[in-house]
C-alpha cells in the first residue's frame, strides 16, 4: 500500500517510497511484505483504514496512537 499524496517528512510508520506499515503490533512475521498465502484484501483494507485514522491523530497530537511493535 502506497500513499500517493505528499506527507510531512517526519510521518511515522512509513517505509521507503511512502509505503505504509500495515502489520499489527506484535506480529511475529519477519517480513513486512504481501503474502498471498496469508494475507487477504480485507485485512489490508482494514489495516489501511487503521493507519489513516492513526495518521489523523498524529497530525493533531504528534503522537502515534497505536503501540509500536518495537515498543515493550
Amino acid at each position: 500500500m502506497y500513499i500517493l499524496d505528499e506527507l510531512p517528512p517526519d510521518t511515522p510508520h512509513l517505509n521507503s517510497g511512502n509505503r505504509i506499515c500495515y502489520r499489527a503490533s506484535g506480529d511475529t512475521r519477519t517480513q513486512n511484505r504481501w503474502d498471498p498465502g496469508m494475507d487477504t484484501l480485507a485485512m489490508v483494507a482494514l489495516a489501511a483504514q487503521r493507519w489513516c485514522i492513526a495518521f489523523l491523530v498524529w497530525l493533531s497530537l504528534r503522537r502515534w496512537p497505536v503501540k509500536d511493535a518495537k515498543e515493550d
